[in-house]
């Protein structure tokens, strides 16, 4: 947890530890699947061992499966099952959402407003994945990763994919998630001043 946040203090950006863009991908898919499928052991209220033997037993099932991950990751398609189970993950476990990258956080979002938003607890899902950005880089790096991302791309056209995902995700929410996302919005822009 110290290490961890040192380096949020320094603004340390994730990609950094990885050796090139394929294993961060990698890093990236595995990291949401976790989060798509790791709800469930935590909603049995089992002992922390437990649980954390049936989080180590997925994420390695999972590493048997990273081709598949790959594919999805890269493809961004999700079906409506699908969205009702990462709402049901995001809700049931917010507080892990703080520790994904910006590209899984990003993708969290993505598939969350990707199709319409039609009722109270899906938008909050989608408020509550905001919620956990921390930091205006953190934001805007989000903001940059709400869609598939081409490597190489000039600092302008990451701030212009920044702006239209801001957007897009903007225009996804209702008058009351608009509230909700602006007041958050303010407070994380306020409070790095």
């Amino acid at each position: 947890m110290l290490v961890r946040s040192k380096l949020k203090e320094a603004d340390f950006s994730f990609i950094d530890i990885f050796d090139d863009h394929e294993t961060f991908d990698t890093f990236s898919a595995w990291q949401l699947e976790l989060v798509r499928q790791g709800y469930k052991s935590f909603r049995r209220g089992a002992p922390a061992v437990e649980i954390t033997h049936q989080i180590g037993t997925l994420g390695m099932r999972l590493l048997q499966e990273i081709d598949t991950l790959l594919g999805s990751w890269r493809n961004n398609r999700r079906a409506d099952e699908e969205i009702n189970e990462l709402i049901t993950a995001v809700h049931s476990k917010a507080a892990i959402l703080e520790y994904c990258t910006p590209e899984t956080t990003g993708r969290l979002l993505h598939a969350l407003i990707e199709t319409e938003i039609e009722d109270r607890r899906h938008e909050e899902a989608v408020i509550l994945v905001i919620r956990s950005i921390k930091s205006i880089r953190h934001y805007f790096e989000v903001m940059e990763h709400l869609e598939a991302v081409t490597p190489g791309a000039t600092e302008t056209e990451k701030a212009h994919r920044a702006l239209t995902n801001e957007q897009r995700l903007f225009a996804s929410l209702s008058d009351s998630g608009e509230r909700a996302y602006l007041a958050w919005r303010r407070d994380l822009f306020e409070g790095s001043q």
